[in-house]
């Protein structure tokens, strides 16, 4: 099959391999490429064929929970496309703090995605159970968008909430500069 074709390719270089289990359900790329509902018995084939951390991503339903039962992976990446997959109604965030506690049981780590926006959104998200908060929408933008050829993106200016919130344990965040050159090549 072509997919194991592909991992033999990058598995040398790949710090992670995961698949996303929930694009056969995106709308808009319904009548351009075939896509298919992966079943526990796909994933974890593809699973025990790598010897780095798999990932599922796009888990956002009862039923892609219950696949994580199933299937164990190393990191669960809850995300719902930008609300571009037909699933539940709600955001990424609310569906971390329902169902965080449960999913660790099942996975070493959360990632997730969509609609993190600020410092308070990262904290928050950390404090709930995200070991990862993958922010990549303003990257995207300033990529496009921007004339000059390089983007400086800085943790404290770009925040929008600065207003701190009272925790039981206070929520991790790392400060960092990143930057997006035109080219397509992120850097830190």
């Amino acid at each position: 099959e072509k997919l194991f074709e592909r991992i033999e390719w990058v598995l040398p270089h790949a710090e992670y391999i995961g698949i996303d289990i929930d694009s056969y359900n995106i709308v808009t790329m319904r009548n351009l490429v075939n896509l298919e509902q992966k079943t526990a018995e796909q994933l974890l084939q593809i699973k025990n064929k790598i010897n780095v951390p798999f990932v599922i991503k796009g888990v956002f339903t009862q039923k892609d929970i219950q696949l994580v039962k199933e299937v164990q992976p190393d990191v669960v990446y809850i995300s719902n496309h930008g609300g571009r997959v037909e699933t539940e109604i709600g955001s990424s965030a609310d569906f971390l703090v329902k169902n965080a506690q449960l999913l660790k049981n099942y996975c070493k780590e959360i990632w997730i995605d969509g609609g993190i926006r600020s410092k308070l959104d990262i904290q928050t998200a950390n404090f709930y159970g995200a070991s990862q908060v993958i922010m990549a929408r303003p990257f995207i933008h300033a990529t496009f968008n921007n004339t000059d050829s390089m983007v400086n993106f800085d943790w404290e200016s770009y925040e929008s909430n600065t207003e701190d919130k009272k925790y039981d344990e206070p929520p991790v965040y790392k400060q960092g500069i990143a930057i997006v050159r035109r080219n397509g090549k992120f850097g830190a």
